[in-house]
């Protein structure tokens, strides 16, 4: 072998070590910055496996005004005003579709009590400022003030999945007293079916130990506590200090939402509660039948960019 010959080796072989050099830094990079946006996750999140074949829906708005108000976003009026998904096709599930609107319709007729109230929606608002200006006549017969009556209701559509749909009730009521009550309300239906999703349709059998130990966590983490506090030594109003999920759960499309109304762990400053678990946190005991999963992918991007992760 001649001298440029050997040197064409030696240059082709720098070359070779140069590229795996590289090679290996891009992988390192690419790891650190995906790394870089997890927050308390050994593991890729996951997400709902995502689907464009959704349900159509708009959303209407109706309500009634006390005489001379001029619009329902006014604040010193007495009103009634309901915001509400109506969902336009559910392809080959009409059967599916009239149960949806069934509940929907059940949802603005309910009264404080959960009881239907009225035959529909215009009766339902007509009802309520009769009630306002029977109260408002009382309290004139004995020269006494009469603040305005509100009454808002939200649905709001969180998930629209082929299989799956959220809903979020928000709502807010005053006739009188120190504040206005609030309260939010979730309902999570399987689209294949129509039923209503409960917990032990999410999870497989046996999850309630492993869910209520991480929901725990996050409660503590949500609230500011430490992991090792005894819940019976807060303001928290836990039966003997043994931590309870909320009735009230929205599915996510990267995890569950967990709320807490206004009095439901202590007095109304206390004030409503919500917290959040990440799939890949809970992945292990999750019904893929119903959730079906896949890892969420990240394009490499700087770690100072992105320091936490937030998820639906």
């Amino acid at each position: 072998m001649n001298k440029w010959g050997a040197i064409s080796i030696c240059v082709f072989s720098l070359a070779v070590v140069i590229a795996c050099i590289d090679n290996k830094t891009t992988r390192e990079v690419e790891q650190t910055a995906i790394q870089g946006t997890l927050t308390e996750a050994e593991e890729l999140p996951y997400q709902l496996v995502s689907n464009l074949d959704t349900f159509n829906y708009s959303i209407q708005l109706d309500y009634k005004l006390e005489k001379n108000a001029k619009d329902h976003t006014q604040k010193d009026i007495t009103k009634i005003v309901f915001s509400y998904p109506i969902i336009d096709t559910l392809p080959q599930q009409n059967a599916v579709l009239d149960s949806i609107r069934d509940r929907i319709e059940t949802l603005l007729l309910q009264d404080g009590i959960g009881q239907k109230s009225a035959k529909d929606l215009e009766a339902r608002m007509t009802q309520f400022m009769e009630e306002y200006k029977e109260h408002k006549k009382e309290m004139e017969e004995f020269d006494l003030p009469s603040g305005n009556w509100v009454f808002e209701m939200t649905i709001d559509v969180l998930l629209n999945t082929p299989t799956l749909m959220s809903l979020k009730i928000h709502k807010l009521e005053f006739t009188g007293g120190a504040h206005a009550n609030t309260w939010t309300s979730y309902l999570n239906l399987n689209l294949k079916t129509g039923e209503v999703l409960s917990l032990d349709d999410l999870f497989l059998e046996n999850y309630q130990t492993e869910l209520l130990a991480i929901s725990e966590a996050a409660f503590k983490q949500k609230v500011n506590l430490d992991a090792d506090t005894n819940l019976i030594e807060t303001h928290y109003e836990f039966n003997a200090g043994d931590f309870m999920l909320p009735p009230n759960f929205s599915i996510g499309s990267t995890g569950l939402h967990f709320h807490y109304n206004p009095y439901d762990l202590g007095p109304f400053a206390l004030g409503a509660i919500s917290f959040k678990i990440p799939y890949q946190k809970i992945r292990s005991i999750i019904n893929t039948n119903i959730l079906e999963l896949e890892p969420i992918k990240y394009k490499a991007t700087s770690p100072k960019k992105e320091s936490s992760l937030e998820f639906n």
